[in-house]
C-alpha cells in the first residue's frame, strides 16, 4: 500500500485472499479515524492524484460524509485540472437541476457508469452545502449543486463558525482518510 506521496505504508505477500485481507486491515488501521460525534463542517484538501478531476475528488466527500451533521458545510479544495472527469457524472447532475429530481431518475434499468457518484452527490447535497475552491468554472460548479468560493471567503466562514462554537475538521488528506462514528 502506498500513500498519496507514493511512500510505502504496508506490504503484504502470500496467498492472494490472505494478503488482501491483511492489507485491508492495515488500511483501516492507517487511514480510518473514529469520531465520538458528528461535526458541523469538514474542510477537505484533496491531493494528487485525486485532485485531477471532480469525479475523483468526490472520494473526499464519500469517505467523510457520515460524520457531517445535517445542514453542515463541506468546502472541497481541489484543483481539478483535468475537469469533471466522467462526462456522464456531470451530465446526469446537470440534466436534472435538483438533487431530488436526480435521485428519482436513476434506476438500474437506465444505469450508466458514473450514475452511482451522481446519486451519492445528490444525496449529500440534499442535506448539506458544498463549497468549492479550485480551477473549475463557477458555471460548472453551480451545475453540480455547489458554490464556488475564494480562499478569503473560506477564511470568513471559518471565523464565523468559530464564533458560533461550531465544530470543524480539516481533512488534509481528502479522499484518503475515512471518518466514522463509533
Amino acid at each position: 500500500m502506498i500513500n498519496h506521496d507514493e511512500d510505502i505504508y504496508y506490504l503484504s505477500i502470500g496467498i492472494l485472499l490472505d494478503a488482501f485481507q491483511k492489507a485491508q486491515q492495515a488500511s483501516v488501521d492507517i487511514f480510518t479515524y473514529r469520531l465520538s460525534k458528528k461535526v458541523d463542517h469538514i474542510i477537505s484538501l484533496v491531493g494528487s492524484p485525486l485532485d485531477k478531476t471532480l469525479y475523483q475528488s468526490q472520494k473526499a466527500i464519500e469517505n467523510t460524509k457520515n460524520v457531517v451533521k445535517d445542514n453542515g458545510t463541506f468546502p472541497l479544495i481541489s484543483n481539478c485540472e483535468g475537469g469533471i472527469g466522467n462526462d456522464n457524472f456531470y451530465r446526469r447532475v446537470k440534466e436534472f437541476g435538483a438533487p431530488a429530481l436526480l435521485l428519482n431518475s436513476i434506476s438500474f434499468g437506465t444505469y450508466e457508469f458514473g450514475d452511482h457518484k451522481a446519486m451519492y452527490w445528490a444525496k449529500f447535497v440534499q442535506n448539506n452545502s458544498l463549497n468549492y475552491i479550485g480551477k473549475l468554472s463557477k458555471e460548472i460548479i453551480s451545475n453540480m449543486f455547489m458554490k464556488k468560493i475564494s480562499e478569503e471567503e473560506l477564511l470568513d466562514l471559518i471565523k464565523k463558525w468559530n464564533e458560533k462554537g461550531e465544530t470543524i475538521i480539516l481533512d488534509g488528506l481528502g479522499g484518503y482518510n475515512s471518518l466514522y462514528l463509533g
